[in-house]
């Protein structure tokens, strides 16, 4: 496993630049093209600051398989993740409810699929990684549903597959 984190937030920070600095600061841009437009920016961009110095090939995704989001936050018991904002509801009327941890590293396991943020007319912090749980110990039944993930409570690791590209 590789540690990403910081050509990740690269694009993060590329990502929220773009939409507060080029779309957000003109209010006849705050509206749904708007965010149409900054959605189908993303894969030219993680394909030049992400997947382009990883050497991976990815036909116009971003993140999926191989992209790990591993808790951070020291502990006695080692890294944890002090909380988790698990997808109840589907659109148009999503929730989230929180789980308070913390959560061992060793027992959860989550693939990073994008970023969040709450409000997307909004200015954009992206404050989140959005999350499939591929493993939970301690809930199981969560196992493939979304979640979010603070960004300064994780770090993103990549690891190798034997695919060629990311899958979302």
């Amino acid at each position: 496993m590789i540690d990403v984190t910081e050509i990740v937030h690269r694009y993060r920070l590329a990502l929220r630049h773009i939409w507060n600095t080029c779309f957000w600061v003109d209010p006849d841009l705050r509206n749904y093209d708007s965010i149409d437009f900054h959605e189908k920016l993303k894969p030219p961009l993680f394909a030049a600051i992400v997947a382009g110095p990883l050497g991976i090939q990815t036909e116009g995704q971003i993140f999926g398989n191989g992209f790990q989001i591993v808790p951070k936050v020291a502990s006695k018991e080692g890294p944890v993740l002090p909380s988790l904002l698990v997808k109840r509801s589907e659109p148009p009327y999503v929730t989230w409810k929180e789980l308070v941890g913390p959560f061992k590293a060793c027992e959860l396991s989550l693939t990073l699929l994008d970023f969040f943020d709450w409000s997307p007319m909004s200015y954009m912090d992206l404050r989140y990684y959005r999350v499939r749980i591929e493993t939970f110990v301690q809930n199981p039944d969560l196992t493939g549903q979304d979640a979010l993930v603070d960004v300064v409570n994780a770090d993103v690791f990549w690891t190798v597959t034997t695919q060629t590209s990311p899958i979302i």
